[in-house]
């Protein structure tokens, strides 16, 4: 990674590209040039995206020095009429778990004691006080804002109004203790969620704040992880409001089309590689579109008219998508029914209701997958009243910073991918994936690290920051570059 700058001032107004132009108080961008998915690219403008180098991202991270209220980028005060890399901020989860002793004596405390002898208020409040630990320890590392659940429950307030400015520690409700763990039989083991603020990917200093919280957490407290854990990224926009409707197709695309890859950071000999113990199943086996493809064309598009027959909301659909991934197809040399049909759904698509539904799956436990697009769908309270975000549910609970910052890096850029602003970059990378396409539904099971490098080479990525998952991937199917 580049050396961190010490810590800067606020940028309230970015600094402006050559075709920015001020429009009454925000920076207007210019609108997206033909070379787009939504619209026909002729084979010249295929190849001169293919020729190109997309430029890096090394160290750049999101928003600003936490605990401080961070002023938006200018783009954010209108209507988000489009979207660019200063929008894009990511908000983390991770859980772990933190041990504390069963006696009273030898670092214990009466509170433990009386909570392995099964004290179901005495639980409670062993809970609330390694809650408040966690959290001193955070502020304790010059983040002032981190707060408990249980704080804002006394206060009378709402979680999500401090979801912008605070570090949230609260209960997690898959993590819990398994076999190895359950070895040291004097220890009791308390199941935590760490939740950050809103963070802004353009900030330089938000990569050493996340590692200084994780040090907080990791070291004082003796916080492990096991396979009932995982790291949760949301993607979203600064300012609060949705991506276009534009930017959450590419983004679909994207991450349908590299999903076969980007999932080789999970360990294959974990008892949770299928998602049994947390949610975040395969996008391409559990969702809806998954599910229509796997019983034909025809199902799909009659599910697809059904839903539209009652559906409203802005559409930004393109009938000339089928002709165009028709040509693509035949210009890339790949002839895959299932890719075809699984694009061509997603670019049909009128409104972020109907794509949140048709990339989640109909059952319960499949609403949310590992690219989770339930926030659009509406289909439940929690994606009713939450923030409009995509949410990466891949990464298995860790608490090494760089893995997790590496891990928020690739969610970053492939968003910012999918931005107007990175067509070219977006169409070298979905002609990629379209080669590949055939490659990796066949190794399936297979090793892919080579196939991980070189995403992240068209993707912009830094080699050195992507390297920490490069070595995950390599560490979990034992295999070399």
């Amino acid at each position: 990674m580049t050396k961190l700058p010490r810590k800067a001032e606020y940028i309230v107004v970015p600094v402006a590209q050559p075709q920015q132009q001020h429009y009454q108080g925000y920076m207007q961008q210019p609108p997206p040039s033909p070379l787009s998915l939504h619209m026909p690219i002729t084979a010249a403008a295929l190849a001169t995206a293919a020729a190109a180098v997309p430029s890096t991202n090394a160290g750049r991270m999101m928003t600003g020095p936490v605990g401080k209220e961070v002023k938006r980028p200018a783009s954010s005060l209108g209507a988000a009429v489009v979207d660019t890399a200063d929008d894009i901020c990511a908000g983390l989860e991770f859980k772990f778990l933190v041990p504390r002793h069963r006696a009273a004596v030898d670092g214990g405390s009466t509170t433990a004691a009386a909570a392995a002898g099964g004290d179901q208020q005495a639980i409670a409040q062993l809970h609330r006080d390694v809650y408040s630990d966690i959290a001193e320890s955070i502020r304790e590392r010059g983040m002032k804002r981190a707060i408990t659940i249980h704080k804002i429950q006394d206060e009378k307030r709402q979680e999500r109004e401090y979801w912008q400015t605070h570090w949230i520690v609260k209960k997690a409700n898959s993590a819990e203790p398994v076999e190895v763990d359950l070895r040291f039989a004097d220890l009791l083991w308390v199941p935590l969620e760490l939740c950050s603020p809103k963070l802004w990917w353009r900030d330089l200093t938000v990569p050493q704040t996340i590692r200084d919280v994780v040090r907080s957490v990791r070291f004082p407290h003796r916080a492990t992880v096991n396979y009932t854990c995982d790291v949760h990224v949301h993607v979203g926009r600064n300012d609060g409001l949705p991506f276009t409707l534009l930017t959450f197709k590419r983004l679909a695309t994207l991450l349908w089309l590299a999903e076969p890859v980007l999932r080789k950071v999970r360990d294959p000999r974990s008892p949770n590689y299928s998602n049994i113990y947390t949610w975040g199943a395969e996008l391409r086996k559990h969702s809806r579109l998954a599910l229509n493809i796997a019983k034909g064309e025809d199902y799909n598009r009659s599910q697809q008219q059904q839903f539209l027959a009652g559906s409203s909301g802005s559409s930004q659909g393109d009938e000339s998508v089928e002709w165009y991934l028709a040509a693509a197809w035949r210009r890339l040399g790949v002839d895959d029914a299932d890719q075809h049909d699984a694009l061509k759904a997603i670019w049909l698509t009128k409104s972020t209701m109907e794509l949140g539904r048709l990339l989640s799956g109909r059952e319960r436990q499949y609403r949310r997958l590992g690219f989770n697009f339930s926030a659009l769908g509406e289909e439940d309270d929690r994606a009713r009243t939450g923030p409009r975000t995509i949410e990466f549910r891949v990464l298995e609970g860790t608490l090494d910073a760089d893995l997790i910052l590496a891990w928020v890096n690739v969610c970053c850029t492939l968003a910012e991918t999918a931005t107007s602003e990175q067509e070219a970059r977006f169409v070298t990378v979905v002609k990629y994936l379209l080669g590949k396409a055939r490659e990796m539904d066949a190794n399936e099971g297979a090793a892919l690290d080579g196939e991980f490098a070189e995403l992240m080479r068209r993707l912009g990525v830094d080699e050195e920051m992507s390297e920490p998952l490069l070595a995950k991937v390599r560490s979990n199917y034992g295999c070399l570059e």
